[in-house]
């Protein structure tokens, strides 16, 4: 770890023992951690997905009682997106939230767009349900870069991280990103410098121990996320 500042407010609302509570809680339930967990919880967990492939793997898990973590406001959105295709599952959800994420509100989507009439607004799907319907377009990191690459439009509001904020509007210098993004702490604590020092100079307290019942499991958890997304294309 590069920083001794670090740590996630999603990853970290939920442990391995909540895991191993919640799986007794709920017995007959396939359970779905999202990537921003710590390798104890994947270990536990049935498969692992990403914002983009969230809804395809859940939809395809034969199971049709999901428990999806630990995420509340994307478990939330994944409730929605399922209605909406006309798959009809149970999914639970955890109530932990992404603090960068859920500082976004609705009002604020319709300050922004009496302010400036042109703007197309885009959101993470680990924002706030009434931010995801009140969005021209909803989408994991990578579908957001593609949506704005090959967008017509010109004017934006990006509803997440100050670093793809910053990544868009450097390679994209002829479009405009108006309003404020929000700065994750713990991103930021690293640095190219913390980063280096720590691959040629590591100390003890940078490092991470992990046994191999957890390592095994987790990667599995992890195969298992591949093993939907080939059988889904």
């Amino acid at each position: 770890i590069p920083s001794q500042y670090n740590g996630c407010s999603l990853a970290d609302s939920i442990t391995a023992q909540d895991v191993k509570d919640l799986r007794t809680q709920y017995p007959d339930h396939t359970f779905v951690c999202y990537i921003n967990t710590t390798a104890d919880v994947k270990a536990l967990c049935d498969v692992c997905v990403t914002s983009s492939n969230v809804v395809d793997i859940i939809e395809a898990i034969p199971n049709n009682n999901i428990y999806f973590l630990p995420d509340k406001l994307m478990g939330e959105n994944v409730v929605n997106d399922l209605k909406a295709r006309g798959v009809s599952k149970t999914v639970d959800y955890y109530h932990g939230t992404c603090y960068v994420h859920e500082a976004y509100d609705s009002d604020m989507i319709d300050y922004l767009r009496q302010k400036h009439q042109d703007i197309h607004v885009l959101s993470h799907p680990e924002c706030d349900e009434s931010v995801v319907k009140n969005s021209d377009f909803v989408g994991s990191t990578s579908q957001l870069i593609k949506y704005v690459e090959n967008s017509p439009q010109k004017e934006f509001v990006l509803l997440t991280e100050c670093g793809l904020s910053t990544k868009l509007q450097l390679e994209n210098p002829d479009k405009i990103f108006v309003g404020s993004c929000t700065m994750c702490k713990y991103m930021k604590s690293n640095s190219l410098e913390s980063i280096l020092s720590v691959l040629t100079n590591p100390r003890e307290c940078d490092e991470i121990h992990l046994t191999k019942d957890v390592i095994d499991q987790a990667t599995h958890c992890i195969d298992e996320m591949f093993r939907y997304t080939k059988e889904k294309t």
